[in-house]
This record gives structure tokens, sequence and C-alpha cells, in this order.
């Protein structure tokens, strides 16, 4: 947040756009931790003093801050246009910004992606958490991955296509809620760049701590709705619950309704895990919890007998 307050005066002069500098509420704010500033001259010569191009004061004009109808839509157009040219200032900027004091910063971090089969896509500081629940997971033999997005806009496009092109799994994870709307802010965005189902999990509004733990069970339950199953070998097993499943299925139904088990049974039965389970959960909610637990175990139930299923074909053929 301190570095961004620096590079962001430096982009937005540069671009002649306004920048918002964004860090997650309480943790962040309301805590105490070590910080390594700056020196005030450092500063100063990396920000420089400002000689806007264009000004009242150089070039006289008349200024007004409503533009009418005639001319709105091409102001629009003109910020628009404007935007392509961020991505290369902001880059710049980093580059300025590494070189005065040796902290370094992209648009997109991506860690440790490569052969991922599960990425989580996220922003602020739960990128670090993430990185570490990465790195355990690893340990494990869990092949984890992270997207962090350090520039929400312009919206990295391009390189989210591409590093999460052969991803089986795409988590979202994001403090922003859009009432009324399917999936978050952030996974609207993702899902839209990817053109493919992400699940899309709301988590820490108010600054409420996502711990390691919490973060390792997103990806572990990642891989399992990145699984594909046959949608006849799903009936079947639907059709022929044993005890735990059927009373899984019984309790869901009692506490979501008929129409919601309808919905539910399609989606397992067409394979879409992801919609089954969500596609948006809000995954700390407590009064939530148990609904989630139930719908992630059947989930588990049904790929597990699935697989069951299939080897016992095989074995026969």
């Amino acid at each position: 947040a301190y570095d961004f307050a620096l590079i962001a005066q430096k982009t937005a002069e540069r671009a002649k756009l306004p920048a918002f500098i964004i860090q997650d509420g309480f943790i962040v704010t309301h805590n105490k931790d070590m910080l390594n500033t700056l020196e005030d001259e450092q500063v100063q010569s990396f920000v420089g003093e400002y000689d806007p191009e264009f000004s009242i004061l150089k070039t006289g004009g008349t200024y007004n801050p409503v533009a009418l109808q005639d001319f709105y839509s091409e102001h629009v157009r003109n910020a628009s246009e404007a935007q392509k040219a961020v991505p290369g200032i902001i880059d710049e900027v980093f580059r300025e910004f590494e070189a005065l004091c040796g902290r370094s910063y992209q648009r997109v971090n991506d860690y440790r992606t490569e052969d991922a089969e599960v990425v989580v896509v996220t922003m602020g500081s739960t990128e670090g958490t993430a990185m570490d629940a990465v790195d355990e997971l690893r340990e494990e033999g869990i092949n984890a991955g992270l997207l962090a997005l350090k520039v929400f806009r312009p919206f990295p496009t391009r390189e989210i296509r591409e590093i999460l092109r052969d991803v089986r799994t795409v988590i979202v994870m994001d403090r922003g809620n859009s009432h009324g709307t399917e999936l978050t802010p952030l996974a609207t965005e993702v899902q839209s760049t990817l053109n493919r189902r992400v699940l899309a999990l709301e988590y820490g509004r108010g600054g409420r701590n996502t711990p390691l733990l919490l973060v390792k069970d997103i990806y572990k339950l990642g891989l399992v709705l990145g699984n594909e199953l046959d949608g006849k070998i799903v009936r079947l097993v639907l059709n022929n619950p044993d005890r735990e499943l059927r009373l899984l299925l019984d309790e869901l139904k009692g506490l979501e309704g008929e129409a919601f088990m309808e919905e539910f049974i399609e989606h397992l039965g067409a394979g879409r895990l992801i919609d089954a389970f969500g596609p948006w959960e809000h995954i700390d909610v407590r009064e939530s919890g148990k609904r989630r637990a139930i719908k992630q175990r059947i989930i588990d139930k049904v790929t597990v007998a699935c697989n069951s299923e299939i080897g016992k074909v095989a074995a026969l053929n």
C-alpha cells in the first residue's frame, strides 16, 4: 500500500488518468507491522515535480465539469483509448521503482502455475497466505498454483488467459460482492476472460481473517470439483445410493427444498460439479457451513463411487 501510493502517483500523472490504491480493510489498516519507508528526498526524486501539459495557467480556455449529450460519448471514448497505454506505463514505473529501492512488482504475480491442476486467483493480502498454501500442498504432492492481481484496471486479460489456459480448475477468491448476480466481480471478469466456468468464493468481508488451513482446504476442494465424471455413471450412483449418500441427499433437501435439489441433481448428473457446489459460495459464512459441508461430502462420495464403477468395468474388460 505504501509503495503503490508512490507508484500510482507517478503512473497517474504520466497516463493523465486518475488512479486508485486499494488495500485490505482492518487486517492491513488497523494493525501494526514493520514498514521500510523511503527517505523524503528519494520520494521527491521519484515522483518529481508535477508539470501538467494541459493547464488553465498555460493554455487558457474554458473548463467545466459538465459534458452534455453532443460531446459526452467522445469524452468517454477518449478515456477508454487512454487506458490502452496504461499497462506499458505501469510496467515502466515498476522498473523505475525497483531501480530506486530494489522492491519489484508486476501487474500479475503467477506463482508455481506452470504445471498446476488447480489455481487460486485473488488480490490483496491473501496472496501471501496462498503462496504458503501452495508451497505446503506441493510438498504433499498436490500441484497447486496462484495468480494474484496487482493491477485490476486495466484488467490483465491477455496475461490471465495465457497463464490459466491449461489449468483444470480455477478458483476465484474475492472479498467483493455484487448483489443479485451469479458471480463475484473478480470471478465475473476471470470467467469472461477464460470463457469457461470458474468457482467463485466470497470471503474475508470486513477484514475477517483467512487462515492458511482454510486456503489449503479450498485448493483441495478445487481438485474434487475439477474431476470429469461420466453422466451415465453419476445417474447410476444417484439411483442406487448407499445409506450415507441417501441420508446426505435427504438432509440437503430438507435444508434447501425440492427446487434446489432438482437443480443440484441435474448438475451432478451432467458432471457439472462446480455448478452443483456453487458456482458462488460464501466460504467463511458460519450459517451456511453445514450446507457447504453436505454438498462437498455428496460430491466426494459421488466421485469416489463413479471411480469405483469405472474400475469395475475396467476389471471386467
